[in-house]
């Protein structure tokens, strides 16, 4: 195992020794994750359901429970060095954990919205919020994230500077805080949970989700490099600017997704 955080553990408070540069590239690599999840979970559902379904209880695309999955196992986990005993031995440790996360937070959510958001009825081997099926893909696809697209993108993150890096968790704590805002907003108003979109599958409806996925993830990438050329001359000032016109649009455009 490779040790690429370069974490500390102590038996003292608080535990875990690391820089904050590192502690940076576990918090984008999260970030990642979550989008990511998003984007399988919602591929998977319409591979087995044929529907384009709402996935997560949030707006955007992105699933809290795979950011908060990731940023801990990649403090507590060890980086594996690609060989095929450790691929098989983290897919089986990886599938144990999706699926005990999937089954705590299922039963968790139906209480908090009193709706389910996700079952594996009708998929064989399959139980209340989880599936054999589903874990094992999971493992495989947690198991190659981790050993091939860790890596890359922690040599992303060590060309992000201080700067550009505290502009990046601003920019996603605002998004993060308006969307649960609304999300809770509409929990209480219609006391459940109500999916934003349900649609048939089609092959106009296919060819338009997988272009939109590709759009976000070039957008995201465009993105990134503008604010990282543009904005990170303007210091503290681009920060400003970013807050002030990002958090309006931000709730304006959940709203109009409402």
């Amino acid at each position: 195992m490779i040790n690429l955080f370069d974490i500390k553990y102590s038996k003292k408070f608080p535990f875990i020794h690391i820089s904050k540069s590192n502690l940076f590239a576990i918090f984008f690599i999260s970030l990642v994750l979550g989008m990511l999840g998003f984007v399988l979970e919602t591929f998977i559902e319409y591979i087995f359901s044929n529907v384009l379904i709402d996935r997560g209880f949030l707006n955007g695309p992105f699933i809290p429970v795979y950011f908060v999955y990731g940023f801990i196992s990649l403090l507590f986990i060890k980086v594996p060095e690609k060989n095929l005993f450790n691929f098989f031995k983290l897919t089986f440790v990886f599938g144990v954990l999706v699926t005990i996360i999937e089954f705590i937070t299922g039963n968790m959510l139906e209480l908090i919205t009193k709706s389910k958001l996700w079952s594996y009825s009708h998929l064989p081997l399959s139980g209340k919020y989880i599936s054999l099926i589903v874990s094992s893909i999971w493992g495989i696809l947690t198991s190659l994230f981790y050993m091939f697209i860790v890596p890359a993108l922690y040599k992303v993150t060590l060309s992000i500077n201080t700067y550009l890096a505290s502009l990046i968790c601003i920019m996603f704590f605002t998004i993060f805080s308006a969307d649960l805002t609304l999300t809770i907003t509409n929990l209480i108003k219609n006391q459940k949970y109500v999916k934003q979109y349900e649609i048939s599958a089609t092959r106009e409806i296919t060819s338009l989700f997988l272009l939109l996925v590709f759009y976000f993830f070039v957008v995201s990438y465009i993105l990134f490099i503008f604010i990282k050329l543009k904005f990170i001359k303007l210091k503290s000032c681009g920060t400003l600017l970013i807050i002030l016109f990002l958090t309006p649009i931000t709730f304006i455009l959940f709203y109009l997704l409402n």
